[in-house]
C-alpha cells in the first residue's frame, strides 16, 4: 500500500482517495496524514524536467502544432522547471532555485493548462468565483485563494494569492514569483502574458508578509548528489490491451517460499507449473529433518521435469533458494502454541532469552501475558517511552517500565483487538543492536546447505556492510560451495547508507520491504525500492522485491486493488524477481497466488516500452563499457529494431547472461549452457530460460537446432514460414572454436542474426510502427538521492486526497480531524444512508471548515447500478466457511428488508443479493464476487429463477449490504438510476456540492 500510494503520483495523478480507511477505519485522520506524508516524499523524487520535456513531446505529437495559447502556458511551467533545479550543479537545491506561480483567472482555463503541464512548484490560482476555484482544487498542485470582486488590481491580487500560500504554509521567501496574468485585464485566460519577480525586488519587499522559516517549511536540500538515481519507466498501452488477454512470454520471474502448504510434490508441482521459478526455503522456520524432506521432495519433482515428455513449463530447471536467519529478533514459542489476544492498553510483559523454546502465555482468568524476545540485551537497550513492534509492526507496544535485566512491562498502543503468534518478528526502531551477523546456528545451516549441494542462492537478511556478505562468501568457500550465489536483503537504513559497497559483493539484491516498512517512515519505501532497483539494474545484478506483495491471498482467493497494481508495478520499476512468502508457505490459496501473480506480471510487461527503457540503461551506462558489454547491448538492440523472434547466449559462465540481461530486451533468452548451476542461476535472471545441453563439444548450428527445438516446444517461439510472425534468432556466444563461453572468452563474445529455416524477416510480415495515437504512453521519470530516502524533508503537497466519510469521522471533532491531516474533497457515498443523515454531515463539515477558514470540496458518488447483499438476522454477520455450500437469493429491491442466516444447529445458510436478474445472467461455474472480492462464491446449480446454490471459495464472515461483482456477466441495470437523479437533483443541486462520481 505504501509503494501503491507513491506510484499513484508518478503515473501522474491529481487526487487520490480513501474509502473505508476514513468511512469505518479505526484511525481516519491517521490514515490521511500517512497518506500525505506518502504523496509529499514521492513528489520530491518526480524528475520534473524530464516529466515535463516527454508531455511536451509525446502528448501533443498527435494534434500537431499546439495553440499560442497553450504554448504560453507550457512556457509557465518549464520556466518553473528551471527555478526548480540545481541551476549551479552544486548539489543543494537553495532557496533561490526554487519558485513559486500565481495565475489569476476569470475562467479557470489558464491554471487548467498550466497543470496539464504538471509544473514542480505550487500553483496558487487566484480569481472572483469561488464556484469555479472548488472545481479547481483536486487538481495537481493548484492552491485556490477567492478575490473580493473589488480586487481587481494585478499587484493587490498577486499579494492576496501569496498572503494565502503563507496562511497555507508554503514558503515564498527568496523565492522567485512567476505571475501569469492577461494582457488587457487581470485575467490571463485569453490573452496570457506571464513575468519572473526577482526574489529581492521592490514588489516583494514591499509586502507586509510574514516570512515563515524553521522546522516546519525547510526546503529542499540534496547534499548527496552522486548518489542521486533517475529512475525512467517508459509504457505503451492500447485499450485492447487492457481487455484482452495477452500471450506473451513473461520475463519477470517469481519466487515462492515453501511453507506447511506447499511442502508435498503436488503443491510443489503445482507451482512450478503456474510459473514459479525458483522455491525458497526459509530456515528461519524450518529444522534440519523438514529442510532434508522439503529438498527430496524438490528433487523427485525437478528430475521429473528434467526430461519432459510432453508440454511446456516456465523453467525445466528450478533453483533453489535458502534463507538464513540473520542477526534477527523474534518472539518465541507460545504455551499450547495458542496465539494470545491483545488489546488497547493492555500490559505485556517482555522475557528476554537466549532461546526461541520459551513459552509465553496469557493466563485466562488474570489476562497476565507474557511473551519472549530472543535479545537478551532487551533490557539494557530500552528504557520508558521507546517503542518495540511486533509481527511487522501490526502490534505497537511502548515501554512503561523495565522491571529488570531480563524483562519489561509494555503497554499495547493498537486501537483494535489483535492476535499475536509464535515466531513474529521484533523490531526497535532507532536502536542499533550490538549482535554478530553469523551465529553458531546460521554457520551449521551454510555448512549444512553446502553439504547438500542442491541449493543455488542464499539470501542474507539484516546485511548492514559488504563485511557481512563477504562473511558469509568465506564460510562457503570453506565449505567448497563458491557456486552458491548470496543475495544480500536490504531491510534497514545502515543497509541503504553501505549499498553501493553492498551491491558490489553480492551476486543480487533483495529489496525487504516487510522490514523497511518497519525501520523507514511509510513515506519512504517506494522510493528506496526504486532507488535499489534502478542501481541493481544499471550494476547489471539481479534485484527481488519482497513481502505483501499479495498478503491479503493467504485468506483470500483474490488480491486486493492495491495489491494488484504493486506487483506491476514492481516489474515497470526493473525488479528482476518478486518474491511470495506467507502466500505459498501457509496460504489457503497458495498455488492461485503464482497464477495471479504471474498472470499480472505477464501483462504488465506487454505495455513496457523496450526501446525507451534500453535508452534509458544504456545512457546511464558509464562510458567506455567493457567489450563484453558493448556486444550485449548491440544484441539486444538489434534483436529491438529487427523484432526478433527469441534470442540466445551460448554460455558456461553468468557473467554473459547478466550482461544481456542488463538491457532488458522484449524477447525470451534462451540460456544455452552444459553448466547446471549456470542454469539454475538464470531462473533469477530477468527473460532467461535455461536450456541444459549435456555436451559441449557442438556446433553453433547444432545449438541453434537445440534452441529452435526447444523454444517451439515451450512456446516461446514458433518458428513457422508462412505465419506473419517473425522467424530471426539472435545468437550471442564465444568464439568459433570455444562457442559456450567461459570466463576467459568474454572478451571474444560474438552474435549473429540468422533466419530460421526460410521463415520470413519482422520487416516483411510485420507493420512497421511508430507513435499514431492508438497507444497511451505512460511514462515516469524520478530521481531519487539517499537524503530523500532516509532524511524527513518537508515541501508543500501537490497531490490532493478525497476522503470518504462515514461513522468513524463524521462528528465535529472527526471532521476536524481529517482536515488537520490534509483531506482537500469530502467525499459522501450516497450507496448508503438517507438524504437527512447526509445533509446533518453536510451542514457539520460546512461549519467546521468555515470555523478552520478553509475550502473543503465536497463529491457525491451516486449508488449507480450496483449489486450487493441483502440484511442478516439479527444483523449479525454470517461466518462462511471454505467449501461451504449455501443458497443464494435474487431479492431485487427487496434486499433492504431481505434477511439472510445461517442456521446454527444445521449449518444451513442462505445470502441475498440484489440483483434481479442473477439466476437468468449465471451459470454454473462463474463467480460471485463479495466484499471487494475477500468473498468468492463458484456457482454449482441453478435452482429456480430466484435461487442457485453456491460453494464458499474461502473461509471469511459476511456482513450486511456488501458490494458484489458478476465477473463476464453483463448487468442488465441502468447506468443512472432513478434514486442517483432523485440524490444529485434534490441533494447535490439543492446544495451546491461540487462534484458528481457517476458510479
Amino acid at each position: 500500500e505504501m509503494t501503491d500510494v507513491a506510484n499513484a503520483v508518478f503515473d501522474g495523478t491529481d487526487a487520490v482517495m480513501l474509502s473505508g480507511e476514513t468511512a469505518n477505519g479505526a484511525y481516519p485522520a491517521l490514515a490521511v496524514a500517512t497518506m500525505a506524508k506518502i504523496l509529499e516524499s514521492a513528489e520530491l523524487a518526480v524528475d520534473y524536467g524530464y516529466q515535463y520535456d516527454w508531455i511536451r513531446a509525446q502528448l501533443n505529437s498527435k494534434q500537431g502544432p499546439v495553440s499560442p495559447l497553450e504554448a504560453t502556458f507550457a512556457a509557465v511551467s518549464k520556466c518553473a522547471v528551471a527555478y526548480s533545479i540545481d541551476a549551479n550543479d552544486d548539489g543543494v537545491m537553495d532557496a533561490s532555485e526554487g519558485c513559486l506561480a500565481v495565475v489569476l483567472t476569470k475562467t479557470g482555463y489558464a491554471p487548467t493548462m498550466v497543470g496539464k503541464y504538471r509544473p514542480p512548484c505550487p500553483v496558487i490560482v487566484v480569481s472572483h468565483d469561488a464556484q469555479m476555484l472548488r472545481s479547481l482544487s483536486p487538481r495537481y498542485g493548484q492552491f485556490c485563494c477567492v478575490a473580493p470582486s473589488s480586487t481587481t488590481d494585478v499587484r493587490d491580487l498577486v499579494l492576496l494569492g501569496i498572503s494565502k500560500a503563507s496562511d497555507r504554509r508554503i514558503r515564498w521567501d527568496q523565492k522567485h514569483v512567476i505571475v501569469v496574468k492577461g494582457t488587457s485585464s487581470p485575467w490571463a485566460d485569453e490573452e496570457p502574458q506571464f513575468t519572473v519577480v526577482d526574489p529581492v525586488c521592490s514588489f516583494t519587499r514591499a509586502m507586509s508578509l510574514s516570512r515563515e522559516s524553521g522546522p516546519d517549511a525547510p526546503d529542499y536540500r540534496s547534499p548527496f548528489k552522486a548518489n542521486c538515481t533517475i529512475c525512467v519507466q517508459t509504457l505503451r498501452i492500447s485499450s485492447d490491451l487492457i481487455i484482452n488477454k495477452t500471450f506473451n512470454h513473461r520475463s519477470t520471474k517469481i519466487i515462492a517460499t515453501i511453507g506447511p502448504a506447499t511442502w508435498t510434490e503436488e503443491k510443489v508441482t503445482q507451482l512450478l507449473d503456474r510459473g514459479v521459478s525458483i522455491l525458497r526455503i526459509n530456515m528461519q522456520l524450518v529444522k534440519e529433518a523438514d529442510f532434508n524432506q522439503i529438498m527430496a521432495i524438490i528433487d523427485t519433482v525437478t528430475k521429473r521435469r528434467a526430461a519432459p515428455p510432453t508440454g511446456t513449463m516456465y523453467t525445466t530447471c528450478p533453483a533453489v533458494m535458502v534463507s538464513i536467519r540473520g542477526p534477527e529478533i523474534r518472539t518465541t514459542m507460545l504455551r499450547g502454541h495458542q496465539k494470545i489476544n491483545l488489546d488497547a492498553g493492555q500490559e505485556v510483559t517482555l522475557v528476554a532469552v537466549d532461546s526461541n523454546m520459551y513459552e509465553g502465555y496469557q493466563d485466562p482468568v488474570t489476562k497476565e501475558t507474557r511473551v519472549g524476545v530472543t535479545y537478551k540485551n532487551l533490557c539494557s537497550i530500552l528504557e520508558p517511552g521507546d517503542d518495540v513492534l511486533l509481527a511487522e509492526g501490526t502490534v505497537h507496544l511502548k515501554v512503561t517500565k523495565i522491571l529488570s535485566d531480563t524483562e519489561l512491562l509494555g503497554k499495547v498502543m493498537i486501537s483494535t483487538s489483535k492476535k499475536l503468534g509464535e515466531h513474529k518478528l521484533v523490531d526497535i526502531p532507532g536502536k542499533r543492536l550490538n549482535q554478530p551477523f553469523l551465529s553458531a546456528e546460521d554457520k551449521a545451516i551454510l555448512q549444512m546447505v553446502a553439504r547438500h549441494g542442491g541449493v543455488d542462492f542464499v539470501t542474507l537478511p539484516f546485511v548492514q556492510s559488504a563485511a557481512d556478505v563477504e562473511l558469509v562468501r568465506q564460510v562457503l568457500d570453506e565449505a567448497n560451495a563458491p557456486h552458491i550465489k548470496l543475495v544480500a536483503q536490504i531491510d534497514n537504513p545502515s543497509a541503504i547508507l553501505e549499498y553501493d559497497e553492498i551491491l558490489d559483493v553480492s551476486d543480487g539484491i533483495m529489496v525487504s520491504r516487510a522490514h523497511l516498512g518497519m525501520r523507514l517512515p511509510s513515506e519512504k519505501v517506494a522510493l528506496a525500492q526504486k532507488w535499489m532497483v534502478t542501481r541493481a539494474n544499471l550494476a547489471c545484478k539481479p534485484v527481488i522485491v519482497a513481502a505483501h506483495l499479495l498478503e491479503s491471498m493467504v485468506e483470500a482467493p483474490r488480491p486486493t486493488r492495491a495489491e494488484m497494481t504493486d506487483v506491476a508495478n514492481a516489474g515497470y520499476d526493473g525488479a528482476d524477481a518478486i518474491l511470495l512468502r506467507s502466500e505459498t508457505a501457509i496460504g489457503h490459496f497458495p498455488e492461485k497466488a503464482a497464477s495471479i501473480a504471474s498472470a499480472i506480471l505477464q501483462d504488465a510487461e506487454v505495455g513496457v516500452d523496450h526501446y525507451a527503457n534500453f535508452n534509458f540503461i544504456r545512457n546511464f551506462t558509464p562510458k567506455p563499457m567493457s567489450t563484453l558489454e558493448a556486444m550485449a547491448s548491440s544484441a539486444v538492440k538489434a534483436a529491438i529494431d529487427m523484432c526478433a523472434a527469441l534470442m540466445c547466449v551460448v554460455t558456461d559462465t553468468s557473467a554473459a547472461v547478466r550482461a544481456l540481461v542488463k538491457y532488458r530486451p522484449k524477447q525470451a533468452i534462451v540460456v544455452a549452457t552444459t553448466k547446471k548451476d549456470v542454469a539454475k542461476e538464470c531462473n533469477l535472471n530477468y527473460g532467461c530460460v535455461p536450456l541444459l545441453l549435456h555436451s559441449h563439444r557442438m556446433t553453433l548450428e547444432q545449438v541453434r537446432d537445440k534452441v529452435v527445438e526447444f523454444a517451439r516446444k515451450q512456446q516461446l517461439a514458433a518458428f513457422v514460414a508462412g505465419d506473419s510472425n517473425s522467424d530471426q534468432l539472435i545468437m550471442m556466444s564465444g568464439p568459433s572454436n570455444r562457442i559456450f563461453a567461459t570466463a576467459e572468452e568474454l572478451s571474444e563474445m560474438e552474435f549473429v542474426t540468422m533466419v530460421v529455416e526460410g521463415g520470413e524477416e519482422a520487416v516483411d510480415v510485420v507493420s512497421q510502427y511508430g507513435y499514431t495515437g492508438d497507444h497511451t504512453i505512460a511514462y515516469r521519470s524520478t530521481k531519487v538521492g539517499l537524503d530523500l530516502v532516509l532524511q524527513p524533508i518537508a515541501s508543500p503537497r501537490k497531490s490532493k486526497i478525497v476522503c470518504t466519510l462515514g461513522p468513524k469521522c463524521w462528528s465535529e471533532q472527526g471532521l476536524a480531524e481529517l482536515m488537520d491531516a490534509g483531506m482537500n474533497v469530502a467525499r459522501f457515498n450516497f450507496s448508503h444512508g438517507e438524504h437527512s443523515a447526509h445533509q446533518e454531515v453536510l451542514d457539520r463539515l460546512r461549519k467546521v471548515a468555515a470555523e478552520k477558514n478553509i475550502k473543503i470540496c465536497t463529491l457525491l458518488d451516486t449508488k449507480g447500478p450496483e449489486v450487493r447483499t441483502a440484511m442478516l438476522q439479527n444483523h449479525e454477520p454470517i461466518e462462511l466457511q471454505q467449501g461451504q455450500e449455501l443458497t443464494v437469493v435474487a431479492v431485487g429491491d427487496d434486499y433492504i428488508k431481505w434477511e439472510g442466516y445461517k442456521d446454527k444447529t444445521t449449518g444451513e445458510t442462505k445470502i441475498g443479493l440484489s440483483y434481479v436478474h442473477l439466476c437468468q445472467d449465471v451459470k454454473p461455474g462463474n463467480r460471485i464476487l463479495i466484499a471487494d472480492g475477500t468473498i468468492a462464491l463458484e456457482v454449482l446449480e441453478i435452482l429456480s429463477a430466484t435461487e442457485l446454490r453456491a460453494a464458499c471459495l474461502n473461509t471469511k464472515k459476511l456482513g450486511e449490504r456488501k458490494n458484489c461483482n458478476l465477473p463476464g456477466v453483463k448487468i442488465r441495470l441502468p447506468v443512472l438510476t432513478e434514486k442517483d437523479v432523485h440524490d444529485v437533483q434534490k441533494f447535490c443541486c439543492k446544495n451546491q456540492m461540487d462534484f458528481v462520481a457517476a458510479s
